[in-house]
């Protein structure tokens, strides 16, 4: 490596200002310029004596520096030379300036050549491979950064870029903290300082010092009684020497507070504290200290150790911060909010100084830090939000918020005049949304809990066909329906987006083709669209059945509820996703099967499908009339210049006029052709904004239509409904366990009236309930994809797509082999499914779910339900039907008119009261695994939890025996609608059967009496000895097989066997 010569820079340049000097500098023009120029002159600094030239003003704070600096200077200028005109010289100046700027340059090259003599000769060992590279390298930036030294440029700060900010480490809590800090004390002088005026000497202002001394005191301490006064008085007996230097003292919630003149007297206070504290029975007398406060949630609320024995939690939890910190707590507390789990709870920790990591407690989430923000106070003058002491604003109205009038004297109409809301300027609304601004321009999150919906789960929710639910109270589902609901307390901003999201539909016609129909499911559920509309579906029907292709990730809805032939099946169908976002209601405005009406959060969604040479789909279509938010796609089958440049055929032109008398807008881009023939007849018509459609060539599902994607961006999507809790798991059921044995504590023992036996019964389902909401999760009932769609009818798809590309006007024998096996390895998945799911059934349950499927109800959803001529086509609307229909059609007039007529029975039965353990146990807990009530809580939770609520069960149970009372909330019922089976017009109230879901706590108390009765009517033989059906021993199918025995052995004998039966009513 060549080491550099010393070369002497250049001379300099006089008119050389460095990195001030200009760009554009003429410098040659420049010195032209001031070659003939006069000379400057040397005179006293101070105002000029031009005529032009105002006067001086006295109090300038000018004129005391001018005159100092005129004196100055005529003190160390000769009297002769201060008047004397002399050109300026500055070679002196600027050969100094240069002999101190060789000398740097010498010094600087020295060092760089014995650098470079030892670089050259540790270079000299790295000849080949990635260590010459990397050397040269080495070497070449060397070069760089002594070449910019030397040029005196020196290594400028780079300007960082938004990438270099985005890498950098985010900031720490200690950043955050130190920046706020900076902030606050810049705010503070900002605020402090007085005005700066030109000629004034700047004053730093001092940093301001927390001169106060706090006394902590006990809550029921006796000096808490004491005035400030007496406070003071003493402070001052005890300390003679400071007793001028306390300006204040005042009550804090601590204890008190002393306010003292100046840092001595504060740091002299609490070094004697030993004098005067003792007697007012302090605690601790500190100066203020920042405290950096972090809360743990979910810190275990007992802690046991290997033997299982309780230890000391409060000195467990402090050693065990300072390991997980290294910094020692000055103070842990439990935190006061609420939890859902008893078996956790939240902690407090304080530190003189912030962590450095994130740190948690026993398996706790993380720490995090708490961010105090100052609540924002209501000024009573103008009712804003501001500090009040200095408000100047004009008074307003509290009641309407208007000027020139008080509250008293108001008639107006109650607003807000910081939301202007319906509501009085202190009441609670108005200060969320006073919080809710400050905290929007502070840029700060704001944290919302979600409160749930009176509103019941809707059937497409949950996913089970021909079920309705309803309430059991007359009015319960009005009160719900009419309730408003509830704002989240989040930004209006944050609210808009959360609860609206893109609406995407698929359509496609599949021309009747099974594999097509099973392609167009699946590639819809793989793409998450929300709704799918096929025209021309695969249906099929037996004597009993009509059956269609359906997902388990979608709920069918067909036009036509039954179909017994190729003219009544329905030529379109709708499947929507099933998720608790949306809610579809099925709308039947016409008789058709050729057109679908659903209304899906507040959208009309219409699925079309007209024949060529037919005329009624169309008629009807024309008939109904278009509402708001409406969207009309399907197979048209007809042609205009609108869509498709070229003839106008099969009544294209009035599809046209009609979209636009509606004001329908078509989506489908002109010339772009939906079928392998190039005509473009599958249509989309909307009156939405911003909607579009594409059609997709990835979507195709091997039939002669292409697939449609329209896309909705705006659509508000339906309130997530809470749903049932399943506690399933090993670990959620010990959870369970230990939530219940931990809150049984708080169980009533009092049980002597109706009331107390209502509270114990209230208080055992609400422990129970409770602690399946802490230990269990939510029950998702989504979709999920199709069992038998493998990996090879993906791959058979995607092969059919490539190919099909490759001719996409136009049909090949190639397309047609492919379209052949893709059927064919579809058909073979299904077929294989199927197979293995028959021949892996092990035992009697799995061969009764297979009978179950011959029995299904279909797979269909409800159609709208007539009551009396009227129609109700939404779910809360059908299911207040039904609940007028079926559960109040009695009134107080069918009751009997004496239901106490007094009996004298010629014996008394006994009926102890008493019951055991054991019994209340078997009435409870020995029964299958039936559907629980509103509480969710089912027979195999109470089984595990038997051990610690069973004596308490057994004395309700025996409570209510003995008074004669059924607990108020064992009365409370989730009624669901069932279809009946054998029925097919579902539009009727009377094919729906209600079935009530109770709690089984309740459950096991009626079976309890059911089985003491049973067995009293059998053992004092109140019923006859033929009576069957409800009794032990006595089942009705007993009677059938002894009547199937009798009729087989009758006809064994070759006699005619005769049953007779009353007639049905």
């Amino acid at each position: 490596m060549a080491s550099s010569m010393t070369i002497p820079p250049a001379a300099l340049d006089p008119f050389d200002l460095g990195i001030h000097t200009p760009v554009n500098l003429n410098r040659g023009a420049r010195a032209a310029l001031l070659q003939n120029s006069p000379a400057a002159v040397n005179g006293t600094i101070g105002v000029s004596t031009g005529p032009g030239r105002m006067a001086q003003t006295p109090s300038s704070p000018l004129n005391p520096a001018t005159i100092a600096a005129a004196t100055e200077g005529a003190e160390r200028a000769s009297p002769a030379s201060i008047f004397e005109q002399r050109p300026i010289s500055i070679v002196e100046s600027a050969n100094d300036l240069a002999r101190e700027h060789v000398e740097e340059y010498n010094i600087k090259l020295g060092v760089f050549q014995a650098f470079c003599a030892k670089f050259e000769e540790a270079a000299q060992q790295f000849v080949t491979g990635p260590q010459r590279r990397f050397a040269q390298q080495f070497a070449d930036d060397f070069l760089g950064f002594w070449k910019r030294e030397l040029s005196c440029s020196g290594s400028a700060t780079p300007k960082p870029t938004y990438s270099s900010v985005a890498a950098a480490a985010p900031p720490t809590d200690h950043d955050r903290l130190t920046h706020r800090q900076q902030q606050q004390q810049q705010h503070g002088r900002r605020q402090t300082d007085p005005p700066h005026r030109q000629g004034q000497q700047t004053t730093i202002a001092p940093p301001r010092q927390d001169l106060r001394v706090f006394i902590r005191l006990e809550a029921g301490a006796p000096a808490r009684a004491h005035s400030s006064y007496a406070i003071r008085t003493l402070i001052r007996e005890k300390l003679g020497a400071v007793s001028d230097k306390i300006r204040q003292v005042f009550p804090v919630r601590s204890g008190w507070a002393v306010l003292a003149a100046d840092s001595v007297t504060r740091d002299f206070l609490v070094d004697k504290q030993a004098e005067w504290a003792a007697e007012l029975g302090a605690t601790a007398v500190e100066t203020n200290k920042e405290w950096f406060t972090y809360v743990v949630s979910d810190v275990p609320a007992r802690l046991t150790d290997f033997y299982g024995n309780e230890v000391d939690s409060d000195s467990v939890v402090s050693d065990e911060i300072e390991i997980q910190t290294g910094i020692k707590p000055i103070d842990v507390r439990t935190g006061r909010q609420f939890s859902d789990n008893p078996l956790t709870k939240a902690l407090l920790v304080s530190f003189l100084k912030p962590t450095k990591r994130f740190w948690s407690l026993f398996g706790s989430s993380a720490a995090r830090l708490v961010d105090k923000t100052d609540r924002p106070r209501q000024c009573e003058t103008c009712w804003g939000y501001h500090f009040a002491r200095n408000c100047h604003r004009q008074p307003v109205c509290r009641r309407c918020g208007e000027t020139g009038h008080l509250a008293d004297d108001c008639m107006a109409r109650e607003q807000c005049i910081n939301c202007l809301g319906p509501t009085r300027p202190t009441s609670s609304g108005s200060h969320q949304e006073a919080q809710q601004g400050m905290a929007e321009r502070q840029n700060e999150d704001v944290t919302s809990q979600e409160r749930p919906n009176a509103r019941a789960p809707s059937p497409a929710v949950s996913g089970a066909p021909s079920c309705i639910m309803v309430a059991t109270t007359p009015h319960a589902g009005y009160e719900a329906e009419e309730e408003p609901e509830q704002p989240r307390p989040g930004s209006p901003r944050k609210r808009r987006i959360n609860d609206r999201k893109p609406l995407r539909i698929f359509q496609a016609n599949v021309g009747k083709i099974p594999p097509a129909h099973d392609c167009a499911l699946a590639l819809a559920d793989s793409e998450q669209y929300d709704v799918v509309l096929l025209q021309e579906p695969w249906t099929a029907h037996t004597e009993t059945r009509t059956l269609t292709k359906t997902h388990p990730a979608y709920d069918t809805f067909t036009p036509v509820d039954m179909w017994n032939s190729n003219d009544t099946r329905p030529r379109v169908m709708t499947y929507v996703r099933r998720d608790p976002r949306l809610l579809a209601d099925q709308i039947r405005p016409f008789q058709t099967r050729d057109i679908l009406w659903l209304a899906i959060n507040g959208m009309t969604i219409v699925n079309f499908y007209r024949q060529n040479d037919e005329r009624d789909a169309l008629d009807t279509l024309f008939q109904w009339s278009v509402p708001e938010r409406c969207l009309v796609a399907g197979d048209f089958n007809a042609r205009h210049r609108s869509w498709q440049t070229g003839q106008t055929t099969n009544r294209g032109q009035e599809i046209a006029g009609w979209a636009s008398e509606n004001d329908l807008s078509l989506l489908n881009t002109l010339d772009i052709p939906t079928n392998p023939y190039g005509n473009t007849i599958d249509l989309a018509f909307t009156n939405l904004p911003l909607a579009e459609a594409i059609v997709e060539d990835h979507l195709a599902t091997s039939s002669d239509h292409f697939t449609l994607s329209l896309t909705f961006p705006d659509v508000r999507s339906t309130p997530v409904q809470p749903g049932k809790i399943r506690v399933t798991t090993e670990d959620e059921l010990k959870r369970f366990v230990e939530i219940v044995e931990l809150g049984a504590t708080g169980i009533p023992l009092t049980d002597s009236t109706p009331e107390e036996l209502d509270e114990l019964a209230s208080s055992l389902v609400s422990l129970l309930t409770s602690a399946a909401k802490a230990s269990g999760r939510p029950a998702r009932k989504g979709g999920r994809p199709a069992p038998w769609w493998t990996e090879e009818c993906a791959d058979a798809a995607a092969a059919f797509r490539a190919i099909r590309r490759s001719y996409l006007l136009g049909f090949n024998q190639d397309v047609q082999i492919a379209k052949r096996g893709f059927h064919r390895v579809v058909r073979r998945a299904k077929r294989r499914y199927w197979r293995n799911l028959i021949d892996g059934f092990s035992s009697s349950s799995d061969v009764f779910k297979a009978v179950r499927w011959l029995k299904s109800p279909g797979a269909f959803q409800p159609p709208p339900l007539q009551v009396d001529n009227v129609v109700y086509e939404s779910q809360m609307d059908k299911a207040n039907a039904l609940r007028q229909a079926t559960l109040e059609r009695r009134t107080a007039e069918d009751d009997i008119a004496n239901a106490w007529t007094p009996v004298f029975p010629p014996r008394s039965i006994p009926f102890s009261p008493e019951i055991s353990l054991e019994e209340a146990q078997y009435a409870t807990c020995h029964t299958g695994n039936t559907s629980p009530g509103s509480d969710n809580i089912t027979v195999k939770l109470l089984e595990a939890v038997w051990h610690t609520i069973g004596t308490h069960v057994r004395r309700l149970f025996e409570r209510c025996l003995t008074i004669g009372h059924h607990p108020k909330p064992f009365k409370e019922a989730e009624v669901v609608m069932i279809a009946k089976p054998g029925r097919r017009d579902l539009t009727e109230p009377r094919a729906w059967r209600p079935i009530s879901l109770l709690s089984c706590l309740g459950k096991g108390l009626e079976r309890l009496i059911a089985r003491r009765l049973a067995w009293a009517a059998v053992h004092y033989s109140v019923l006859h000895p033929q009576q069957a059906g409800a009794l032990p021993k006595r089942s009705a199918t007993d009677l059938v097989t002894a009547l199937v025995h009798d009729i087989e052995e009758a006809f064994a004998r070759k006699k005619v066997a005769t049953l007779a039966r009353p007639a049905s009513s």
